[in-house]
């Protein structure tokens, strides 16, 4: 879909390997900014992942990290290719006094659900023991990447039954079309997480506004 080329990075649960569970299949979580993810002094999924299993807080499950634009091969602006294909339109910003232009003025997001469902999944389907379905199938963000997956459930309805929002900025779009697309939603996962912290940034505003 970008043609371009990037890594994904696939987290197995413990026992996956094991013969006594070599018929069994496991749910999965797609998750954006995988190379974000995935790095050891970032978000420690693998031990987030591994921990709440080992306790039993959640059944076994996959984690794939999807790189984001920034970090393919072909990048030569990585500040600007995340946006890019993250964004389904450009961040404007918000009123009254964040407002600015168009950040990136033409960004390709509404190419990124056909990009997941129907080049990632099947690669990760293909490799990899996966339940499928909605009720076993999750994906997930931080900031832009928290857009892109929001973005994919509302076009793209079904295919996800759980949605993980961290850090997202919901005011994406002129004219908050991002919220504006929310509303008009008639079909939600199942199950959403949105998370977002008091103190994520220095201005005041902004933090405000993202609660």
């Amino acid at each position: 879909v970008f043609r371009n080329t990037r890594t994904i990075r696939v987290l197995l649960p413990p026992g996956y390997r094991d013969p006594s569970n070599a018929g069994r299949k496991y749910p999965v979580l797609y998750l954006n900014d995988g190379i974000m993810a995935f790095r050891p002094r970032a978000v420690h999924v693998e031990e987030g992942v591994h921990g709440l299993i080992t306790r039993g807080e959640i059944p076994p499950m996959v984690v794939v990290g999807i790189d984001n634009g920034a970090s393919t091969k072909e990048s030569t602006n990585p500040t600007v290719d995340r946006a890019n294909e993250f964004l389904p339109y450009p961040d404007v910003g918000f009123a009254p006094r964040h407002l600015y232009p168009g950040e990136p003025p033409d960004p390709q997001g509404r190419f990124y659900p056909k990009f997941v469902i129907e080049e990632v999944m099947p690669l990760v389907e293909g490799r990899f023991r996966i339940a499928k379905g909605p009720a076993n199938t999750g994906i997930g963000g931080f900031s832009y990447g928290g857009v892109a997956a929001l973005h994919t459930v509302l076009v793209r309805p079904g295919v996800f039954g759980k949605l993980l929002l961290e850090s997202t900025p919901l005011w994406i779009g002129p004219d908050l079309q991002l919220l504006a697309d929310i509303t008009s939603a008639r079909r939600f996962p199942a199950a959403i997480s949105v998370a977002v912290g008091n103190a994520e940034r220095d201005d005041p505003d902004i933090n405000a506004e993202g609660l």
